[in-house]
């Protein structure tokens, strides 16, 4: 398996030997790839081409889907870092394009070996790009001017308070979310996802089903994911929960954890 400092090695090389590729796509891979993404003002894709090429030309390099997966991860993370005035979504989407477009212009592959890395490499791209549209689908509001449904004081991990917003289904899961609020007397708070509502928190709709939750995590004020958040006192923070198996005739639901149980309509 590759190293992280292989791994550099190689994109390092890549990068120096080969500034641009872009205008030499083959039509095979424009028929594969398709146009541009809409979504991508060209000023980003002219701000993002040299970092994302380099990045893109390195998987080409790597074996096993789990060496994929790390590269992606690894070089969408470095992205982020190194184009914090960019939308996120418009960078992972501009780097599946362009990934799709280096595997299907290589050469030295055979069609069936790009098929099979870009089978490794497109549901790497697309599970992140689904999760940030359910996020924008959930159109949530400012925290501190939402209303809830049910809310709850909790005096574990904190004193606290937890206020269901909303759940709604989208795709295959159930997304709730919920205001949390420190209500420590003049004191600042770390509060972590794994208990916030108590540990082992699951959702039983109305046709008497329970639901397991997938993942949890806070959303900050610049719409990223945490699983640690420090608040002081009256601070609030979106927390979401995505539970499994989701379905459009699910219309009540109540969430209940450590004794506490929190009931709602689904939109």
């Amino acid at each position: 398996m590759l190293s992280q400092k292989n791994t550099s090695t190689i994109l390092a090389g890549i990068l120096l030997a080969a500034p641009s590729f872009l205008g030499n796509f083959s039509a095979v891979a424009q028929n594969a790839c398709g146009n541009t993404p809409n979504e991508v003002p060209v000023e980003t894709q002219e701000t993002l081409k040299g970092d994302v090429e380099g990045r893109a030309q390195m998987l080409t390099k790597l074996l096993g889907a789990a060496q994929v997966k790390g590269a992606i991860e690894t070089g969408r993370k470095e992205l982020y870092e190194h184009h914090q005035n960019l939308d996120q979504h418009q960078v992972d989407m501009y780097f599946m394009w362009v990934s799709c477009q280096v595997i299907m212009s290589d050469k030295t592959l055979p069609t069936g070996d790009k098929i099979k890395l870009w089978n490794s490499v497109k549901p790497t791209f697309t599970q992140k790009i689904a999760s940030a549209n359910r996020e924008q689908s959930m159109g949530l509001p400012n925290s501190e001017h939402a209303e809830v449904i049910d809310t709850k004081r909790i005096d574990w991990g904190g004193k606290h308070s937890a206020g269901l917003h909303k759940c709604s289904v989208e795709g295959s899961a159930i997304l709730c979310s919920f205001i949390i609020t420190n209500l420590e007397t003049g004191e600042d708070r770390d509060y972590d996802t794994r208990t916030i509502i108590g540990a082992g928190p699951r959702l039983v709709d109305n046709f008497h089903v329970e639901h397991q939750p997938v993942r949890s995590y806070f959303l900050n004020g610049r719409g990223k994911q945490q699983e640690m958040v420090n608040l002081a006192e009256n601070d609030s923070i979106w927390f979401v929960i995505e539970f499994e198996n989701g379905s459009k005739d699910i219309t009540k639901i109540r969430i209940i954890s450590d004794g506490a149980q929190f009931s709602g309509s689904v939109e």
